[in-house]
């Protein structure tokens, strides 16, 4: 059954916030074409980061130009490989719903062209969950990162992120983010209806510094 999504605002949460446990229960980090390394912690959130192999079967890992290396040693160090997909009109990543069906789950996908096939023509394509439009991905330039979130109900033990050409460039994905939430939060995401966010305020923050 087709889920509906409906766009809202939503303030921070604790569960964006850092935390000193790499091993939080559920939490699913992929770094999307990480190759030749290990897992390691992202310095921002201290959380552990995976490559994708075992999430997916399909497309090609790859590093970004290297003009934008100096990402790696910073909080965006998931932007410097990404996977993409030449082949097949629709490609999908099976992520385990770590706490099983009927909870809550933020999922995050993350985007930046960095020029990896070294074209410099960042493409236009689109995301779903399972059957259902998630969003267009639409990127200005080679160091746009673009980020999209849901707030969706699992309806089995997998969700399915999958990423469909739409015919204005090869798909492809930086990162992969999966999130267990408590029963209570986000009361109006459904088995049948998901929420998208818009916007992401920190209200009564004291300082400019941001909170993933």
């Amino acid at each position: 059954k087709e889920k509906s999504l409906v766009k809202m605002q939503i303030s921070h949460f604790s569960v964006f916030q850092h935390t000193n446990n790499n091993l939080v229960a559920g939490f699913l980090n992929i770094d999307c074409g990480l190759t030749g390394t290990p897992n390691y912690t992202n310095p921002a959130d201290n959380l552990n980061q995976t490559p994708d192999d075992g999430y997916v079967e399909s497309g090609v890992n790859m590093p970004i130009d290297p003009t934008y290396s100096s990402l790696k040693d910073t909080e965006h160090r998931v932007y410097t490989t990404v996977r993409y997909f030449p082949n097949y009109t629709r490609n999908c990543y099976q992520l385990l719903t770590t706490l099983g069906p009927q909870y809550k789950y933020l999922l995050r996908a993350s985007f930046m062209y960095g020029n990896y096939d070294r074209k410099n023509s960042p493409p236009s394509f689109d995301i779903y969950l399972g059957v259902d439009l998630w969003d267009t991905v639409k990127l200005d330039n080679n160091t746009h990162h673009y980020r999209s979130e849901l707030i969706a109900e699992a309806t089995s033990t997998f969700f399915h992120v999958c990423l469909v050409n739409t015919g204005n460039g090869t798909p492809f994905i930086s990162g992969l983010k999966l999130r267990p939430l408590t029963p209570n939060m986000y009361a109006p995401a459904s088995s049948t209806q998901a929420l998208m966010t818009y916007m992401r305020v920190d209200v009564g923050a004291t300082s400019s510094t941001a909170t993933r």
